[in-house]
């Protein structure tokens, strides 16, 4: 059973995508990008698979899996909760369903010696199951980039095929969107929940408005400081689509307001009796202070990782201090590392991913200059950029959030460059 699935699951992102897709990327250079970019995730996934894992893949990704593995035969063992373990919790029910009836130790990994601690590891076909799944995530996250390509009229140039490549080759996206991680889950979600929002200010549809209140709330069950953030945007977005549409009366208007209030309301007193994982401060910051609550977490995150931290950390000691150090964290993590930060061949790696960064948010920003419809892409950036950096402390940590947030700037970039760059190279057939 485990080998059928595995095997459905490597051939499914290519169905997907060849049927899914929108008409025009069905075939053709993209097509065949996106192809080469899912069929690059398989084969680092089927490394990590035999020689792994890697340093980046050693952490939450490795833990995440080695958990959901050895719970696979107790679907008990871990009630379901908002953050990591909704993820482990559902994909110790997947191992559970299709993985082999006992658990098989140290059966995986051909390359790697049987000794020591890896001996009581629990890799075996499960981590190629899980990361396939991954895979296959991260192929709809292809396939929604691809529709906002269709109704932005981005068409089959250079342009988009060269966004295509290095987006699903960037390292952060390769690696996270190829093992057992759940930030390419979260980042489908927000896609989805962005292509609602884009479409119901364009059409100033209700049902928009719940189906991406549905996907924000599906993001924010994998990560508690998600959950707040959707809770936020929802009533943010309904309050002010409410206000700017012209389509409906005032009274039905003032009865939307008072919905979507309440509905906040109850949303953000339910979050106060969230089941926690042990360590995750995040609701904290609704129950008590919210100084305390960074404080302590950002002050967990530096003793249990301290690779990779930030040149200078924040003091968060009071109001205006933590201002201040949240600004600084943010500094880190948006333009992060910088000269003092490089060392080690890791971080020449988290260097790379940030080029995408520092050409494609000046692009987005002129983009939104010439256009204000792409503001709301701009604003989903930073807003979910800031939320994530909250809790921020090290730039191996911002390189795994960043996955979130890339497929925005590849896609402003590729928008800006096709319309408005002098050159514009012609369409690829």
């Amino acid at each position: 059973m485990i080998w059928l699935a595995g095997a459905t699951l490597c051939l499914l992102p290519f169905i997907v995508l060849r049927y899914v897709s929108p008409f025009n990327f069905r075939t053709g250079p993209v097509f065949w990008a996106a192809c080469t970019g899912i069929f690059a995730h398989q084969v680092f996934s089927l490394l990590n698979y035999l020689a792994g894992p890697f340093f980046f893949t050693a952490l939450d990704p490795y833990y995440l899996n080695k958990l959901a593995t050895t719970i696979a035969g107790f679907p008990d063992a871990i009630a379901w909760s908002v953050g990591s373990e909704f993820y482990v919790k559902w994909l110790a029910t997947f191992y559970h369903i299709f993985g082999p009836d006992i658990l098989i130790h140290d059966t995986g990994p051909l390359l790697r010696a049987a000794s020591g601690d890896h001996a009581v590891f629990s890799f075996g076909p499960h981590l190629i199951l899980g990361q396939s799944l991954t895979v296959l995530a991260f192929s709809f996250n292809i396939i929604v980039l691809l529709w906002f390509f269709d109704w932005l009229d981005v068409g089959n140039s250079a342009w988009a095929v060269f966004g295509v490549l290095v987006w699903t080759l960037l390292p952060a996206e390769l690696i996270y969107g190829s093992v057992t991680a759940r930030e390419v889950f979260m980042a489908l979600a927000v896609m989805l929940a962005t292509a609602s929002f884009w479409w119901l200010f364009q059409n100033n549809r209700l049902w928009l408005f719940w189906l991406g209140t549905f996907w924000l709330c599906v993001m924010g069950l994998f990560h508690q400081i998600m959950l707040v953030y959707a809770i936020v945007a929802i009533i943010i977005i309904g309050l002010f689509w409410l206000f700017q549409s012209n389509q409906l009366q005032p009274r039905t208007k003032l009865m939307l307001v008072a919905m979507v209030g309440i509905a906040g309301l109850l949303m953000l007193a339910g979050l106060l009796y969230l089941p926690v994982p042990q360590g995750e401060y995040y609701v904290d910051m609704l129950k008590g202070s919210w100084v305390d609550a960074i404080r302590a977490y950002r002050g967990w995150v530096n003793d249990s990782a301290p690779n990779t931290q930030y040149l200078i950390e924040g003091e968060f000691s009071g109001w205006l201090s933590s201002v201040g150090g949240l600004i600084l964290s943010y500094a880190f993590y948006l333009l992060g590392p910088f000269h003092g930060d490089v060392g080690s061949v890791s971080t020449w790696v988290l260097l790379l991913q940030a080029l995408i960064r520092w050409l494609g948010i000046p692009l987005m920003i002129l983009l939104c200059l010439h256009d204000k419809k792409y503001v709301l892409l701009a604003l989903v950036y930073f807003s979910l950029s800031f939320t994530w950096s909250i809790g921020t402390t090290n730039h191996g940590q911002a390189f795994r959030h960043h996955v979130m947030t890339d497929w925005i700037l590849i896609l402003t970039t590729v928008v800006y460059v096709t319309r408005f760059a002098r050159f514009k190279p012609a369409r690829v057939e």
